[in-house]
């Protein structure tokens, strides 16, 4: 084991964030660390994950949710281990187990704090983890018989896609009760050789034919908003892809129904999480607090807001770039992710404080330009 392990918890968030004196950043969210950066983004990613899951079983039951699900998680898998090959071949490097768990999963080995039985070599990883930022979440809100098949499939999906010679497997599962995860990832010697000898081939004839490798982008960042973007792409694809199996089922309304129930939900949650936090600290429940402490961190260029104003009773801005809008874009979740902001954030607002209204003219969502938001205090 590494260092003391700190639960994914908007508490624990919020308090690492006053501790470090994190200042508030555009739009008045606090500016946080890396790693506060990532605990904060990574319970939004699995929370919002979580709802919608919960939503899919309370419409379907578990068993009718289970085989959605299952195509859905195998999809994502896929469409991460495919995007972090290619993005590898085209860097010259080499598809071993040692590079996918390093750098293929933004530094897995450094964003997991407390590990045990650790073994890596180029062809075999292996290690246990006894607490998980992921299982925080899936543990209060994700039906467990839906967190396991997500735990048991995304791995071996990602990893498939990434190389087929690569098998992945667990000796234990902290959804099943079992105190840890026991992961493990393995390929042949020889298939770590051929892969090796690849990447040295290719290196060898983009040099030769003058042709510059692109630049393996930073995964273990010490800049924030590097972080946030490298992070933000996971929360919208695990939002996209289960939306995306439920669409080949079900009509749009049922999904869309569906979806922004699910939205209303996470968004009340992640307010009550707000409102008990603050009332235990005394603080007034007021637009100004809800803002400044949000439990979306600000992530410097990651997002940019312009015409900021943030008073006790008003707050005010202009969303001009968005990491979250580029990667909803990206992946084509099209009106798919409007319940995000136009469900999420009122409800947030109402649940922390109910005289709190939200109001969003613009929406980038929505083919607007800018998403503009508008919080007022009625009373």
């Amino acid at each position: 084991m590494t260092t003391e392990y700190r639960p994914a918890t908007y508490s624990n968030i919020l308090e690492d964030m006053l501790v470090s004196e994190a200042q508030p950043g555009q739009g008045g969210h606090l500016e946080g660390s890396p790693g506060q950066v990532f605990s904060a983004v990574w319970r939004l990613t699995n929370s919002c994950y979580s709802f919608v899951v919960a939503e899919m079983a309370n419409v379907l039951g578990i068993d009718g949710a289970r085989p959605i699900l299952k195509r859905a998680i195998w999809n994502l898998g896929r469409y991460v281990g495919t995007k972090t090959r290619r993005g590898f071949e085209d860097q010259g490097v080499a598809l071993t187990v040692e590079n996918f768990m390093r750098d293929g999963l933004g530094g897995l080995e450094d964003i997991q704090e407390m590990q045990g039985n650790f073994v890596w070599t180029r062809h075999y990883v292996s290690y246990d983890e006894f607490y998980c930022p992921t299982w925080d979440q899936y543990s209060r809100l994700c039906p467990r018989e839906l967190a396991i098949l997500t735990c048991e499939d995304i791995h071996i999906a990602m990893a498939k896609a990434f190389n087929p010679d690569i098998d992945q497997w667990f000796s234990a599962l902290l959804p099943k009760g079992e105190g840890k995860c026991g992961f493990k990832w393995e390929m042949s010697f020889e298939a770590a050789e051929r892969a090796e000898q690849r990447a040295k081939r290719y290196r060898a004839w983009a040099e030769e034919a003058g042709v510059e490798l692109e630049t393996p982008p930073p995964q273990r960042s010490s800049d924030p908003a590097t972080v946030y973007r490298n992070l933000v792409g996971m929360w919208v694809y695990k939002y996209y892809f289960p939306l995306d199996e439920l669409l080949r089922t079900f009509s749009d309304d049922e999904v869309e129904s569906l979806t922004r129930r699910a939205m209303r939900k996470w968004g009340t949650w992640r307010g009550q999480m707000m409102r008990e936090e603050h009332e235990r600290r005394g603080w007034p429940l007021n637009v100004e607090n809800l803002i400044k402490y949000s439990d979306d961190p600000a992530a410097r260029d990651a997002w940019v807001a312009e015409n900021v104003a943030l008073s006790v009773t008003e707050h005010t801005k202009d969303i001009t770039k968005s990491a979250l809008s580029d990667e909803l874009d990206a992946i084509g979740v099209g009106k798919f992710g409007v319940p995000l902001f136009e469900e999420a954030l009122p409800a947030q607002a109402k649940a922390y404080n109910t005289a709190i209204e939200v109001a969003i003219p613009k929406l980038m969502e929505k083919g607007d330009s800018i998403s503009r938001y508008v919080y007022t205090m009625t009373s």
